[in-house]
């Protein structure tokens, strides 16, 4: 049986969402830049979907291709990191918050003054941070989580200590050694109660999720992970993989075919809730 794992995107408001178990995905009210996108990719094939706090601003990581499709109307700054080969980008609780993280120890961002305090304050605890930093999720007010190549780091303002956030933090940073948060991951915006997180055990690669979230998105989300486990979801599924993954193997073929011969040109010229599983 394939492994079903969520995709799951806070929007500004809790009747703004996207909810994606399988080959199927709920998405109400999201702008209709993304509708196109949203059609040409199930649920399996994302890798990770971020939303601004407008709801207008947007980017969808294509798992296969390793390509990112992101609306328009974002900053002009965040396009030319994307371009330039940035393969992760969040957005923040207030307009013109956002973080993107390239291979390569690179990333950039936006952010308020007190972000970037605490941000300087986790760089300072964390050994090596520009090359183990993969990614950074914003939360309501100033909380943020540092995911890391191994392990996390966060910070909770005064409306998120001893949250329900906070004490699932505590349960995974703790543990020895400790998980690492997985691309994929979301806090709400709009509300410190709500949360996607998927953290990974680095010795045995287990996977467990816990989420909390609006009553909708729990809904849609309990349907469609029921439903992909049925026998006719579980076989679109695996055609869906086995298609993609021989179009991705090809691609690879063809880049290192590709790679070789200029290899070889130079060379005669010049003499990277709770589920478990």
């Amino acid at each position: 049986m394939s492994a079903i794992i969520p995709v799951i995107c806070f929007g500004p408001n809790p009747e703004t969402f996207y909810v994606g178990c399988g080959v199927r995905y709920y998405a109400p009210n999201m702008p209709p830049s993304i509708l196109n996108s949203l059609n040409k990719f199930p649920a399996i094939q994302i890798k990770w979907m971020s939303m601004d706090c407008e709801g207008q601003g947007w980017a969808i990581r294509d798992t296969y291709k390793n390509a990112t499709e992101y609306a328009t109307c974002i900053p002009q700054d965040i396009i030319d990191k994307l371009n330039k080969g940035a393969d992760f980008l969040t957005f923040g609780p207030n307009k013109g918050n956002w973080f993107t993280c390239a291979p390569g120890g690179i990333w950039n961002g936006n952010m308020e003054d007190e972000m970037i305090s605490h941000l300087n304050e986790i760089k300072v605890l964390t050994p090596n941070f520009d090359q183990v930093i993969d990614g950074i999720l914003f939360g309501k007010g100033t909380t943020l989580i540092f995911a890391y190549k191994g392990g996390f780091g966060y910070y909770t303002d005064n409306e998120a200590e001893g949250s329900k956030l906070e004490k699932v933090l505590d349960e995974y940073i703790y543990r020895d050694p400790p998980w690492t948060i997985m691309r994929g991951s979301s806090l709400c915006l709009y509300d410190i109660e709500y949360y996607f997180l998927k953290f990974k055990d680095p010795q045995s690669n287990n996977i467990e999720m816990r989420w909390s979230l609006p009553t909708t998105m729990l809904e849609k989300l309990g349907e469609l992970r029921t439903e992909a486990l049925t026998p006719e979801s579980q076989l679109a599924i695996q055609q869906h993989e086995s298609i993609h993954m021989a179009a991705a193997l090809n691609r690879f073929n063809l880049a290192v075919a590709t790679g070789n011969a200029l290899n070889n040109v130079m060379v005669a010229g010049s003499g990277s809730g709770y589920y478990r599983y």
